[in-house]
């Protein structure tokens, strides 16, 4: 043991104290004190105290121990060390007295190290620095030093002369300076002194030896040098800001140090530069014969070679007037108004013309005609206009190796051969992009054809145009190529319920917010090749979208609002947060003209996973709601958890004509009823003017992609069903004749005793869809029929309901007979006569059951008429198949008094009464 302030003959500190330190959970990195052996208090930053070699030991990640004083000086040093978890190996800096006197090594093993010839005298602190072990993490025991005590020196006889301060980039300055002529007495040492306020520097006091801080991120730091050292630097400075440095020269140490104060110590300072967040990260100095690294269709040693630069910044860059030079000269001169996005790139190819995407990054030639880069080995210097190196790297022989060296992984690691890289295809070279050939930025492909699509950002801060600069806009007042013809981006107005042209492709999208654009095939309206076709990518640069998302809804029962995507990945439909808002998603797919939709259980929308720069669809519940929702990064699709019914019995109808198709879902869910339910989707008419087919089941007059029901059906239900072909013509969409299959690809987890029947009505077929795999029928062509709607009539979903007209009856109705388990023999009676019974529960406010029986196939309807004998309500008008039914009537929005509901068929008119109490 040793005693804090006695001299002792050595320390040896085995750390036992760390089971007692402070600072948070023994496994957590955290800033811990402890008392050591020696009853002094011990401080390590960013430790854990949880870890062990021979007993207990103190775990360092990035961060430094440090003693408290202990007299008697240090003459050696003795650390065990090893490596904790995964890593590599290093060294930890050994300061006394803010000096570095050596370096203790490690690895993945328990070693033990020594430094000897410290030989310091007097009170010592000893700094423990693992500072520099990157992401390692060190476990240190069994710290013994040995005591020294020396002669005590004079006062040194001068000042080191010729100090210097001189800015080197933005977070470093260079401190030089020449001996101090030795005199009667050379120092041992100095002592420097850095601030960023001029009149903050100190003047030393003889037998207090200040506490070494080289890290001036807090405005102020103190360094420690030995004589014969003509240079030192300080860690932790900002950009753009000036330090003020003053050095004086010392002898001994501990409280025998002497500072030479008469005449005052000499001075410097230094102003720090701008710090741009950008790296090269490839170069490409020897092109291989027959490669085309610049697109332009000729190969060339020359023109093929570039180098590729990348702002890694979170701002955009202006490098107007920045350079490229290398060991001769300058190669390439920046022009004006070059700017770089957050993640953008710029390649300076040696020469050519060339062409191709390159990711999106800017592409621009060599001003000077050539880069020049030898293929033996050369300096890749960017310097800011101000003449000041910006970023720069040396390469040797690798890079005449018939390919290009890349920072992999790219703009953060180290460089190696680019076919070495490319653990995919072993390219040659990937200027613009990622080594894999992706974008830098976030990239969208738009496949298909011509038409509108549904689009959101997942970055901030970028404008309509930095998105759609690359095709073709037109009707639009700023930003767009022409102001003439339609505007193809229109933006959702929530006060009108219905689409606006924009007004400025130069305003900033908003995150959580989607938008429409119609994707022609010829980007400039010349009908060139070049230019025309699919697919398409677009590609944004800059910040993701970060924190919580919660767009702006539309307020009014039943209403629509288009949000979209915030992120640069896939959102789960079923992990958002939402109140008053319909659990069903709505997805525009202009490859099938129509909408694919998710309720949390089924639908066309693939587990309703929302891809990146996806707009979509949400609807409001019925009645005076108070609509939210909230996208968070835990929606993305990697994580998050959404309860569910388990197994959930799914049904899927998939109707084809010719390279046409349409799909209707049902659900069996807890939150299913036979009435409409926020669980239902429906069926919306397509954004594009061009042929289509649709299938949906009714539910009163309202056509639906998704039907929920319970899951508990009790009773036979007959839904109708619509299949409908529509083509284009001039005065809009007309119903389209032939041949139309449907199929039921999915009947999943459906109960065993259920029976689910197919009914054509025209024909009379019935078919039964758990024996049968498909059934075929003629659509005729509807004379007169016509569905308005032109090329650039975009349709809200307030006008894209289908709904049934009241006097057309649906052609095809799907039964479901939940049946019993009964032997063979047991007799079940349908219905053989018409039954109105009386509604459940009556009173009622605002839903009520009515329960009624059809005695033979054909049209039923049922409507509610008020006591003047006005039409209020039609519940039912379809055709039925003999058997018992129910259904429901929510008379929100309905005065309180007594209402008739009356049942007519063929030959039938049954009428009861019911009160409805508010």
């Amino acid at each position: 043991m040793c005693t804090l302030g006695v001299a002792v003959g050595q320390v040896n500190e085995n750390f036992s104290g760390v089971t007692s330190a402070t600072g948070g959970s023994a496994g957590s990195y955290t800033t811990k004190s402890f008392t050591g052996v020696d009853g002094g208090t011990w401080v390590a930053t960013d430790a854990r105290t949880d870890q062990t070699i021979d007993g207990p030991a103190i775990l360092l990640r990035n961060g430094t121990l440090t003693s408290p004083s202990i007299s008697g000086g240090i003459g050696s040093l003795t650390l065990t060390t090893q490596r904790a978890f995964s890593g590599g190996s290093g060294n930890l800096t050994v300061t006394v007295n803010g000096d570095t006197v050596g370096t203790i090594a490690y690895d993945g093993t328990e070693m033990t190290s020594s430094i000897n010839g410290i030989n310091v005298t007097g009170d010592v602190v000893v700094v423990i620095d693992a500072r520099n072990s990157a992401s390692d993490r060190p476990v240190l025991d069994d710290l013994i030093w040995t005591a020294y005590s020396g002669s005590i020196k004079d006062e040194p006889t001068n000042h080191a002369t010729s100090f210097t301060a001189t800015e080197s980039g933005s977070n470093a300055i260079n401190l030089t300076w020449t001996d101090a002529v030795t005199g009667s007495q050379a120092p041992d040492g100095y002592v420097i002194y850095g601030n960023t306020d001029s009149g903050s520097l100190p003047t030393p006091v003889d037998e207090t030896s200040p506490t070494s801080d080289t890290d001036l991120s807090d405005g102020s730091g103190i360094i420690f040098v030995a004589h014969g050292s003509e240079s030192a630097s300080f860690s932790g400075l900002s950009e753009n800001t000036q330090y003020f440095f003053q050095i004086w020269s010392y002898t001994n140490s501990g409280s025998d140090i002497d500072f030479k104060t008469s005449p005052v110590g000499p001075t410097a300072n230094a102003t720090t530069e701008d710090a741009p967040d950008i790296v090269i990260n490839e170069i490409h100095a020897d092109p291989g014969t027959g490669t085309d690294a610049n697109g332009d269709g000729g190969t060339s040693s020359t023109n093929d070679e570039f180098v590729e630069i990348v702002n890694t910044g979170t701002t955009e860059l202006d490098i107007s007037s920045w350079s490229i030079e290398d060991g001769v000269g300058n190669r390439h001169t920046f022009a004006a108004s070059t700017t770089l996005q957050p993640g953008q790139a710029i390649v300076v190819f040696g020469g050519g013309t060339p062409d191709g995407e390159f990711g999106g990054s800017l592409v621009v030639t060599a001003s000077s005609g050539g880069l020049g880069l030898n293929n033996s080995g050369d300096d890749v210097i960017l310097k800011n206009n101000g003449g000041s190196t910006i970023a720069s790297y040396t390469y040797g022989s690798e890079g005449g190796d018939n390919q290009s060296i890349t920072r992999s992984p790219d703009l953060t690691g180290a460089f190696a051969k680019h076919e070495t890289a490319d653990t995919d295809d072993a390219s040659s070279f990937s200027p613009g992009t990622k080594i894999d050939g992706s974008s830098f930025g976030d990239a969208l492909t738009i496949s298909g054809t011509e038409g509108w699509r549904m689009l959101s950002t997942p970055t901030s801060d970028n404008t309509y145009d930095d998105l759609l600069g690359d095709i073709w806009t037109q009707g639009i007042g700023t930003g767009a190529d022409v102001t003439t013809g339609t505007a193809n981006v229109q933006l959702y107005n929530t006060s009108t319920d219905n689409f606006a042209a924009a007004t400025d492709l130069g305003a900033t999208m908003t995150a959580g917010t989607g938008f429409i654009t119609f994707v022609y095939s010829d980007d400039d309206f010349t009908n060139s090749g070049a230019d025309a076709g699919f697919p398409k990518n677009l590609f944004l640069f800059g910040n993701e979208n970060s924190g919580d998302v919660s767009p702006t809804l539309n307020t009014e029962g039943d209403a629509f609002t288009l949000v979209g995507n915030p992120y640069a990945s896939t959102i789960d439909w079923d992990l958002l947060t939402r109140s008053d808002v319909t659990g069903t998603v709505y997805v525009y797919d202009n490859a099938d003209s129509g909408y694919d939709t998710w309720n949390g259980t089924t639908g066309d929308l693939t587990d309703g996973l929302i891809a990146t720069y996806q707009g979509f669809w949400v609807q409001n519940t019925s009645g005076s709601p108070t609509p939210s929702l909230t996208i968070q990064e835990a929606d993305k699709s990697t994580g998050g958890t959404f309860r569910k019914d388990v197994n959930p019995s799914t049904i899927k109808l998939t109707t084809e004509m010719e390279e046409l198709s349409a799909n209707a879902h049902f659900s069996f869910t807890s939150t299913g009823e036979l009435g409409k339910d926020n669980f239902d989707g429906l069926r919306l008419d397509p954004l594009d003017f061009k042929e289509f087919l649709s299938i949906s089941t009714l539910v009163g007059d309202e056509q639906l992609s998704i039907n929920n029901l319970p899951a508990d059906l009790n009773e036979e239900v007959t839904i109708p069903m619509d299949v409908e072909a529509f083509t284009t013509a001039e005065e809009g969409w007309i119903p389209k004749g032939g041949e139309i299959t449907l199929t039921w690809p999915e009947l999943k987890n459906l109960p065993e005793h259920w029976e689910i029947t197919l009914t054509d009505y025209k024909t009379g077929t019935t078919t039964n869809i758990l024996t049968e795999s498909s059934y075929t029928f003629i659509a005729e062509e509807a004379k007169g029929k016509v569905k308005p709607k032109t090329m650039f009539s975009v349709l809200s979903p307030v006008s894209a309901v289908k709904s049934k007209s009241t006097n057309e009856t649906s052609r095809f109705g799907i039964t479901i007979a939940p049946g019993t388990s009964v032997s063979i023999d047991d007799e079940i009676d349908a219905p053989t006569e018409f039954v109105l019974g009386q509604n459940y529960p009556n009173p009622f406010n605002p839903n009520t059951n009515i329960n009624y029986s059809v005695g033979e196939a054909g049209p039923v309807n049922i409507t509610v008429y008020n006591v003047m004998g006005q039409k209020v309500a039609e519940l039912l008008n379809t055709t039925k198949n003999a058997g018992n039914y129910q259904i429901t009537w929510n008379a929100t929005g309905v005065a309180s008094g007594i209402y008739y509901y009356r049942l007519t068929a063929p030959g039938q008119v049954l009428t009861r009464q019911m009160t409805l109490i508010k």
